[in-house]
Parts: C-alpha cells; structure tokens; sequence
C-alpha cells in the first residue's frame, strides 16, 4: 500500500545516512545536501503512484510537511536543506561529548563500526529484526566495558516509552553476548538525550505480550478483519492516503474488497 512521504521523513533519511557514511568510513559523502536530499525525492516519486498526462508522469503523492512555529509554510525541500546541517552539528558536538566521558565507537565482530547495527530475536512467537543507529564502547581497567544503543529521532515528536529501546537490549544481547548499560533516543532537532537509563522498562515478559497482541491483529488482519481507529489514522497513519478503510483520496489505486462493519470490527 503506498505511503504517504514526508519532508520530515526525508530530512531524517539524509541525516542518517550522512552520520553512517562518517562513522564507518570516517567522512561525510561527497555529495551536497541539496543533491542528496533531491535524490531521496527522486527514488519518492519513483516509488509513488503517477498520472499519466500527454506521455508525462506526474506523481499524486509530492512529499508533504506540517506547519510549525518555526516553520509556517509548511516543512517543505528548503527547510529540509537548512535543517540537515544543523542537525549535523549537533551530532558533531554529541559524539564529542561521547569521547570527553570515554565512549567510542563499538566495532562489531568483523571490524565494522558500530553504525545500523542489526540485531535478530524473537517476541512473542514473532522474528523480529532490528537496526541500532549507534553502539558505543566504554572500556574499563576493573569493571567489565560498558556498551551504550543509540536510537536517532529527527521528528519532531518524542518516544512515549523506550519499549522499543528494550527491544533493541534483548536483541543485542541474543545477538553478541554483550548486556548493554544504557540506552538511549538522540533527538536530532534539539541535539538532546531522550529516555537514557542504565536499565530496561518493558521486561522481556511485557515486550512478549505486546508483540503477541500485535501478531494477532496482524493474523485478524490478513483474513480481512480489521481493527480501525479513526482518530489514530487520522493523525499517525502513514499510508490512510491509500487506505480504502477510511476513505483516502488514493484508495482507489489499492483493490481491497468493499469493507463492512459487524461487531466493532470492519470485516471485507
């Protein structure tokens, strides 16, 4: 089902990919911002339904952005470009800040640094794969090292929980032989830690639960029982433009059956 893309979304896609490309190969890519985020924009529109007018493909679904206080036009391409660099500062100055208190760079088993570091493991019945934004590594003469996960967040909305981040400690943990001793979200647009804590929230038990419910919702969904809440896909939905369940405006291009509502659920 398409997606509807984000100027934020884009703007956090360049920001990863420039911070990986210097943390494994020790320098940014050659290629500008500007360039860099019109070829995300490009592999967008490739990837996004078209109209087709006089031999021209125009795509329906351009990148969108939200309005804001700082920016009341709308994110849109111009802000995404003024936006990465200082993004980039403020990691320069957290990775900085890292390396005064003792942290480097985790290299994984086979030398790589610790950048998209992929994890595999199982919740509740479920495989699941994950890919750590960034490891770090303290060493220590008398204590055993110290291992740091770090999650990047470029939106503007923070983390709830840090179920996710519990998540990433089973599975590095499964993966490597390593506990990690802390955690953390990295904000990017404010340059600051969200959530970091030595030890887990969800337990293995309670992360268990919540990845049995969602498998089961999934299962419901997959013989065309559906769970819907309007209010949720109005405002966190990342493909309702598409969705023929709410009614978006591309859900024509989706063939799903007609659906209907029997018991609280929508049945197609």
């Amino acid at each position: 089902m398409p997606q509807t893309t984000y100027w934020s979304t884009i703007a956090g896609s360049c920001f990863h990919e420039r911070v990986d490309a210097k943390v494994t190969t020790g320098r940014f890519p050659a290629e500008s911002i500007k360039d860099h985020v019109q070829r995300l924009v490009d592999d967008h529109l490739k990837n996004s339904p078209f109209d087709e007018s006089d031999g021209i493909r125009v795509s329906k679904q351009l990148p969108s952005g939200l309005r804001a206080t700082d920016h009341p036009n709308g994110f849109d391409k111009a802000a995404v470009i003024a936006a990465v660099p200082i993004w980039l500062n403020k990691w320069h100055r957290f990775m900085a800040d890292q390396e005064a208190d003792g942290w480097v760079v985790w290299a994984q088993p086979d030398g790589t640094p610790g950048a998209e570091v992929e994890v595999r493991y199982e919740l509740g019945g479920h495989p699941v794969v994950g890919s750590i934004d960034l490891v770090m590594l303290k060493r220590r003469a008398i204590r055993d090292d110290q291992i740091a996960l770090w999650d990047y967040k470029a939106g503007r909305s923070k983390p709830d929980d840090t179920s996710q981040l519990d998540g990433y400690r089973i599975g590095f943990e499964e993966t490597y032989g390593l506990t990690p001793h802390q955690a953390g979200y990295w904000m990017a647009r404010t340059g600051k830690e969200h959530l970091t804590a030595t030890l887990p929230t969800f337990t293995r038990a309670m992360l268990d639960y919540k990845f049995a419910e969602a498998g089961e919702r999934a299962a419901q969904a997959e013989v065309g029982e559906y769970h819907i809440d309007r209010t949720a896909c109005a405002y966190l939905c990342s493909v309702k433009d598409s969705c023929p369940l709410v009614g978006g405006y591309l859900s024509e291009l989706v063939a799903l059956p007609t659906p209907t509502v029997r018991d609280g659920m929508i049945h197609s």
